[in-house]
């Protein structure tokens, strides 16, 4: 963990008389960029890992809609007539046909 990681050399770097202002400002501004430099770089793994929840969780409703419209598409509706049948069957089995490819293009793609 973080108690264990080495610290870097620009925190250690010694050697400098008291004297040399100019050589202690430039390494003040190295040490504020590596530390904004750091922060940046956190807050990137932060949202790497935002980025591949939100993928799990798209591809999980994806397929959760595509489970919905299979079901739709078996349903038996008795007070429609055959042919409205027939019509919201065929687009209930689109619908699932476009889940299934959105689903694996996601998954191409990441």
């Amino acid at each position: 963990g973080e108690t264990r990681s080495i610290m870097s050399w620009i925190w250690t770097a010694g050697g400098v008389s008291a004297e040399d202002n100019e050589y202690v400002h430039e390494c003040e501004c190295v040490r504020i960029e590596w530390s904004k430099a750091l922060a940046r770089k956190a807050r990137w793994g932060e949202e790497v890992e935002t980025l591949k929840e939100e993928m799990r969780r798209v591809l999980r409703s994806v397929k959760s809609e595509e489970a919905e419209w299979r079901m739709r598409s078996d349903m038996e509706n008795i007070h429609l007539r055959d042919e409205e049948r027939g019509g919201r069957r065929a687009y209930a089995i689109k619908q699932v046909k476009y889940r299934v490819v959105i689903r694996h293009q996601f998954i191409a793609l990441w």
